[in-house]
C-alpha cells in the first residue's frame, strides 16, 4: 500500500530486549544507550517522515520484517568506506526490527545544494523536505563508476609519495555524481601523496549519486588509499 513503510534498509544489528524496555509514548526506553526506541510497526510512513524531521533525522525506530529491504552488499563496499551510521537491533519474538538513522546535515562554505524532497521509497508522494546541506548517512549508497578500481590501478602514480602510508581522501559525491571539495584527512599528508590523489580523484568519471527516501542527495564520502 502508499501509505506503509517499506524498504527500511539496517546494517547493523544486536540482540536487545524490546520486551524489558520500560515504556514511554510511542516506543520503549532503552537503558543501553539512553534512547527512546519509536514503535514504527504499526505507523504509517507519514508518520516516520515526520518523527524523523522532529528528530534532526537522527532517531532509533522499531520495524517490522516487511518493512525491512532485502540486504544488499556490494563487492566494492569492501574497500570503500562508506559515511554511513545504521544500527539495527533483532527482535526474535516478535520479528520485529530497530534502526538507528542518522543523516547529519554539513554546512558547505563552497556552494549551496538544492533541497531533497522526502517521497517514494516510503510512500510514493511528497510530504516534506530535508535541510540544504551534505547528508552522511542515507537509504541508497552512492557507488563508484564500473571498474573504478582498474581507473586508479591505471592513473594513480603511488612513486609520487615521497613516504610510504595510509591516506583518507574525503569528498562530496553531487547529486549529478560527480566529486567536489576533495581534500586529505588524517595523519598521513605526504604531499605528493595528497596531490596525486586529489588529481585522480578530480579526474573520475561520475560516480552513481546516493539517495535517501528515494531523493538524490549529496553525499559526504571517505576512501582509505594506501602508498606503498
Amino acid at each position: 500500500m502508499a501509505n506503509e513503510i517499506k524498504n527500511v534498509q539496517l546494517q547493523f544489528r544486536c540482540n536487545a530486549n524490546w520486551e524489558a524496555m520500560p515504556e514511554t509514548e510511542g516506543g520503549r526506553q532503552c537503558d543501553k544507550c539512553q534512547k527512546k526506541v519509536h514503535d514504527f510497526t504499526n505507523s504509517k510512513a507519514e508518520e516516520f517522515e515526520r518523527i524523523l524531521a522532529e528528530n534532526n533525522y537522527n532517531i532509533c525506530g522499531r520495524f517490522k520484517l516487511e518493512q525491512l529491504a532485502p540486504p544488499s552488499l556490494p563487492l566494492w563496499k569492501k574497500w570503500l568506506s562508506a559515511a554511513m551510521v545504521l544500527i539495527g537491533f533483532n527482535w526474535f519474538a516478535s520479528k520485529a526490527h530497530a534502526q538507528n538513522v542518522k543523516a547529519t546535515s554539513v554546512k558547505d562554505t563552497t556552494r549551496s545544494s538544492s533541497k531533497a524532497t522526502v517521497s517514494s521509497t516510503l510512500n510514493g508522494t511528497s510530504s516534506g523536505k530535508f535541510p540544504d546541506g551534505i547528508f552522511g548517512s542515507f537509504e541508497i549508497l552512492p557507488k563508484p563508476p564500473a571498474n573504478f578500481q582498474d581507473f586508479l590501478d591505471k592513473n594513480l602514480d603511488k612513486k609520487k609519495a615521497l613516504t610510504p602510508g595510509r591516506l583518507v581522501l574525503t569528498f562530496v559525491i553531487e547529486t549529478d555524481g560527480s566529486l567536489s571539495d576533495i581534500h586529505a584527512i588524517g595523519k598521513y599528508q605526504d604531499e605528493g601523496a595528497v596531490n596525486e590523489a586529489i588529481r585522480i580523484f578530480k579526474l573520475s568519471p561520475k560516480w552513481t549519486p546516493g539517495q535517501i527516501l528515494d531523493k538524490v542527495v549529496r553525499v559526504q564520502y571517505t576512501v582509505p588509499i594506501f602508498f606503498n
